[in-house]
C-alpha cells in the first residue's frame, strides 16, 4: 500500500525544466527572478553574434550553445541581447531530438497563442515584415490587429508608441517583442514561455510540438525575408523597372505559379487580375507591392532606404512535426525560382 502511494506521488511530481541561457555578456539579473519558476538555469556565454541587419540570432551563431545544451540534456535554450532588447529560443523538435531555432515568425505565433490563453483582451501591433499567421489567432477572438509599414527598434521610440494601448503585443522590423505596459516586458514574456515549456514537458512534449498544434488550427505558414542593396544608379533603375512592370503590365505567371492579384501599397489598391476588380488595400501606405500567386503563395516587395526587401509567404494545409523539414525545403526552392523570375523581369525590356 505504501509503495502504491509513492508511485502516485511520483507521477504527480512535475518535471524540472532545464534551461540554458546564452548572451554575449552575463545576464544574471534577468535569470535570477526566472529561477522562481522552479527551473534549472545555467548561463553560457555567446561566442558569436550575427551581423547587423540579419536575424539577431542564427542557428550558426548558436550552434556551440545548442551542442552544450544537448550534452547537458537541457530542455530549452534562450538567447538574449539585452542591449537591443531582443531574445529568441531554441527548442527540441521532440523530447529527445536535437535543437532547432525558432525564427521571429514562429516565435510570434507561439507567444501570441500563449498570451491569449492568459489575457482575454489585448491587441497585436506588428510590422508588415512580420508573419500574418498570428493575425488568425486574434481574429478568432475579435481582437484588434494593426499592421504598420515600419516598426523600428527600440519600440519605445517609435512615433506611434504613445497611442498604442497598454497590454498590446508589439513586434518590430528588427524582431523585438514587447508587451506594452508590462513591467520588465522581456522577463515577463520569457516567464510565460518557460511556464508553457514546463506544461508541455509534463506531457512529454516540447514547445515545437505545441507550435505545430497551433499551426494545425490556423494552417501552416512559412515566411522568408531577403534584402538587396539598391545603392548604385543601375540597381535603382533595375528595381524601378520591375516595380513598374508589376504595376502597369504584370506577367501572366512567374515560372511555376500564375499571378492572381497585385496590391499596390503606394496608392492603396488591390487588383484582381482574373476579374479586373479593384478594391481598397488593407495594408499600410508605403513604397511597396504585394503580389499574390496561385498555390497560396505571395510576396511583398518593399523599398526602404537603399534596400529592397522581398518577403515571401506560403500558406498551406495542416502539417505534422515530421513533415515540416521537407515542406520548408520545398518552399525554399520555390523562393529561389521566384527570385530568378523576378530578376528576369528587370533584364527584359
Amino acid at each position: 500500500m505504501q509503495q502504491n502511494s509513492t508511485e502516485t506521488s511520483a507521477e504527480l511530481t512535475e518535471k524540472e525544466l532545464k534551461v540554458i541561457f546564452t548572451s554575449i555578456n552575463p545576464i544574471f539579473s534577468l535569470i535570477e527572478p526566472l529561477k522562481n519558476l522552479e527551473i534549472q538555469a545555467e548561463w553560457i556565454p555567446l561566442v558569436k553574434s550575427s551581423e547587423a541587419g540579419e536575424d539577431s540570432f542564427t542557428f550558426s551563431s548558436l550552434k556551440s550553445t545548442f551542442d552544450a545544451a544537448q550534452e547537458q540534456e537541457a530542455d530549452l535554450v534562450i538567447a538574449v541581447d539585452l542591449d537591443s532588447n531582443l531574445f529568441s529560443i531554441g527548442v527540441r523538435k521532440f523530447a529527445k531530438s536535437n535543437f532547432l531555432l525558432l525564427n521571429i515568425h514562429q516565435l510570434t505565433v507561439l507567444l501570441s497563442s500563449i498570451l491569449l490563453e492568459n489575457h482575454s483582451d489585448f491587441d497585436l501591433y506588428r510590422s508588415i515584415l512580420i508573419t500574418s499567421a498570428a493575425d488568425k489567432l486574434f481574429e478568432k477572438r475579435n481582437l484588434g490587429i494593426k499592421i504598420l509599414s515600419e516598426i523600428k527598434s527600440p519600440i519605445a521610440e517609435i512615433p506611434e508608441y504613445d497611442n498604442i494601448p497598454d497590454g498590446s503585443l508589439i513586434v518590430s522590423d528588427q524582431q523585438e517583442l514587447e508587451l506594452k505596459g508590462q513591467r520588465d516586458s522581456m522577463s515577463y514574456l520569457l516567464s510565460r514561455i518557460i511556464d508553457e515549456a514546463k506544461k508541455e514537458a509534463n506531457r512529454d512534449r516540447t514547445l515545437f510540438e505545441k507550435l505545430i498544434e497551433i499551426y494545425q488550427t490556423i494552417g501552416y505558414q512559412r515566411e522568408k525575408l531577403l534584402s538587396v542593396s539598391t545603392e548604385g544608379a543601375n540597381q535603382k533603375q533595375f528595381f524601378k523597372k520591375i516595380f513598374e512592370k508589376f504595376r502597369k503590365k504584370p506577367p501572366v505567371n512567374l515560372g511555376f505559379a500564375d499571378l492572381v492579384a497585385v496590391e499596390d501599397l503606394q496608392n492603396g489598391s488591390l487588383k484582381n487580375l482574373l476579374s479586373g476588380r479593384i478594391v481598397a488595400s488593407r495594408l499600410p501606405f508605403t513604397q511597396g507591392l504585394q503580389v499574390y500567386l496561385t498555390n497560396q503563395i505571395r510576396f511583398l516587395m518593399l523599398l526602404k532606404g537603399d534596400k529592397v526587401f522581398f518577403f515571401f509567404t506560403s500558406e498551406g494545409r495542416t502539417i505534422s512535426a515530421e513533415e515540416i523539414g521537407k515542406i520548408n525545403q520545398t518552399y525554399d526552392q520555390q523562393v529561389v525560382k521566384l527570385l530568378s523570375e523576378i530578376n528576369r523581369l528587370g533584364l527584359v525590356d
